[in-house]
């Protein structure tokens, strides 16, 4: 896509296969589709001539992402309209922030409600990349934030997924990450904390927490350590110990990233190795040995994480 010069018959194509009939038949391709559309709008929507190419895609991402009864379709579809509102910009980002606020009405509709959290988490997240988070008003996403926290409550699996990945994007997009993490590190630690929680509920909410931190990366925040506060890294560190591998291995990415292991040490140190001491000088000392040992025999094993964004 960044060598092609034709994009508007792509996106036409495209658009025309991921509004194809429903059917289990066809569910899985029009999730491709999707996702493929999404590369597309990533990677070469702005060279895109025809006025009518990328709202089309918006348009489509609209029509499925709330309704479409499956859920891969509607995780593909938040993609698009993700890409789509970066490229269009504020005011069509704004626009379809207050439609979801709009739209959640208190209903029974659990396809809709999880569209909505995928929606917020896409959209969220490419207002970052895109610098229209800075333009955001304060209300509108402290509106979107309070809408997600309410989805972190949800009886249903998927929506409750789906926000607890919208609320580390509500966090990574705000104008103020730090103040926006303390209002909603309460509901991270609840979900982490609780035993009975079911383990894709805590991937979920480390997925959310790496989202943050790519997030708050791109807007100045050095010391993620610092940003994220003892008890948020504790919590995280005990699930990073806990007797499912698979959420092992969730919290380990949301260890590297925090305490900065993904960036250069400029004096050839090891990597993560500041972001450990600030740790070390903040917690007690078994959570310090222990984190250290993670440090050293897992953490500094790991080369990059894939964060969903």
């Amino acid at each position: 896509m960044p060598l092609s010069t034709r994009v508007d018959p792509l996106l036409k194509e495209l658009v025309a296969g991921s509004l194809r009939r429903s059917d289990e038949q066809v569910a899985a391709v029009q999730t491709a589709t999707l996702e493929a559309l999404a590369v597309v709008l990533h990677k070469g929507g702005r060279k895109a001539k025809l006025p009518d190419s990328v709202p089309s895609a918006l348009r489509a991402s609209q029509e499925l992402v709330f309704q479409h009864p499956d859920e891969c379709v509607r995780e593909a579809a938040s993609k698009v309209m993700g890409a789509s509102c970066a490229l269009l910009g504020e005011e069509t980002t704004t626009d379809m922030l207050e439609q979801i606020l709009e739209s959640d009405d208190g209903d029974d509709n659990a396809e809709a409600r999880h569209g909505m959290a995928c929606a917020c988490n896409r959209i969220l997240a490419a207002s970052v990349g895109s610098k229209i988070n800075m333009e955001l008003s304060t209300k509108l996403h402290e509106q979107i934030t309070d809408l997600v926290i309410g989805y972190t409550d949800d009886d249903k699996a998927a929506v409750k997924e789906a926000a607890c990945v919208a609320l580390g994007a509500a966090v990574g997009s705000s104008q103020d990450p730090a103040s926006c993490l303390r209002k909603v590190d309460s509901v991270f630690i609840k979900i982490m904390k609780s035993i009975q929680e079911r383990m894709e509920i805590h991937k979920a909410v480390a997925s959310g927490l790496c989202v943050a931190l790519s997030l708050v990366s791109s807007s100045g925040v050095e010391n993620k350590v610092d940003f994220f506060g003892r008890t948020l890294m504790d919590t995280c560190l005990q699930l990073a110990m806990s007797g499912s591998q698979r959420v092992q291995h969730a919290f380990n990415d949301v260890l590297w990233l925090a305490l900065g292991c993904d960036e250069d040490d400029d004096n050839g140190g090891v990597k993560g190795e500041k972001g450990l001491e600030t740790y070390i000088e903040m917690s007690n000392f078994d959570n310090a040995k222990a984190l250290k040992s993670i440090h050293s025999k897992i953490l500094n094993r790991i080369q990059s994480v894939d964060v969903n964004i």
